[in-house]
């Protein structure tokens, strides 16, 4: 910390980098890839039947009001019961295609961390015997850990914000394996 006129100044936060998708699915498998494209048209399902919830809530809410601004005051029952069925069925839809997406977003991240596991495994193995003297070993699983945290994280995350850009996400890189 410094100070300048009596006022404190915090210190600057290092930077994140920005880690392209691609880079976070590196050990993706077709099948990876193919339960993203579902998951992606899921929550287009849910977005694009959004809309259509609004439009039958005004419905819904310009009928009450029209039965109760007429002198007649009788309650169209028969309307309002369809538009009341049209927003459960509207609003099953939304649940339904967000569970999948949400799903397909955990069982895809699950997926995409325990790849990296053997990824990082097979590098620390193979690994000459005179490595394990210049490094630090015994920080190895507190660095694994924190790696594999970043990693899912950061393959949660674009799903997980609705302001996520599709192609690049603000996330640390970890820490490369051993060579």
């Amino acid at each position: 910390r410094s100070t300048m006129k009596g006022a404190v100044v915090a210190p600057v936060a290092p930077e994140q980098s920005v880690v392209p998708l691609r880079e976070l699915y590196v050990h993706a498998t077709p099948l990876d890839l193919f339960l993203l494209v579902i998951g992606a048209l899921a929550a287009i399902a849910a977005g694009a039947v959004q809309p259509f919830m609004m439009v039958y809530f005004g419905e819904f809410f310009e009928e009450i009001g029209s039965t109760i601004t007429s002198s007649e005051g009788e309650f169209a029952t028969a309307s309002v019961q369809r538009m009341a069925i049209a927003m459960c069925v509207i609003g099953g839809i939304i649940w339904v295609s967000t569970m999948i997406y949400f799903s397909i977003a955990e069982v895809t991240a699950a997926r995409q961390v325990a790849a990296t596991k053997k990824a990082y495994l097979r590098a620390i193995v193979r690994q000459d015997v005179g490595w394990f003297d210049t490094s630090r070993p015994q920080e190895l699983s507190t660095r694994f850990g924190e790696s594999l945290a970043l990693v899912h994280k950061g393959i949660r995350g674009p799903v997980r914000s609705r302001r996520a850009s599709p192609h690049r996400r603000a996330r640390p890189h970890p820490p490369p394996p051993p060579p």
